[in-house]
C-alpha cells in the first residue's frame, strides 16, 4: 500500500511540475501581449484571471483524458480474460 502512496504522489508531483512548465513557457510567448494589456488598461486581476483560466482548462482536460483513460484500462484486462 505504501508504494501505491508514494507512486501517486511522485504522480501528482510530476503533473503539477508539467503544468508549471507549458503556463511558464504560455506566459513567456504572451509577455509581449500581457504588457500591451496593461499598459491599454487591463488590471493585474484581469490578466491574472487570464492566465489561471488557461491553467485550469489544461488541467480540466488533463482529468477528463485520464478518468477515460483510467476507465478503458482497468476493463482491458478483464476484457482479455474472458
Amino acid at each position: 500500500m505504501l508504494y501505491l502512496v508514494v507512486f501517486a504522489g511522485v504522480g501528482l508531483l510530476l503533473s503539477a511540475l508539467g503544468i508549471y512548465g507549458v503556463l511558464a513557457y504560455s506566459v513567456a510567448r504572451r509577455t509581449r501581449e500581457i504588457g500591451i494589456r496593461m499598459a491599454v488598461g487591463a488590471e493585474r486581476r484581469h490578466v491574472l484571471a487570464m492566465v489561471m483560466k488557461e491553467g485550469a482548462r489544461l488541467v480540466a482536460v488533463g482529468i477528463a483524458v485520464g478518468v477515460i483513460a483510467a476507465f478503458w484500462l482497468t476493463r482491458l484486462p478483464a476484457a482479455a480474460i474472458i
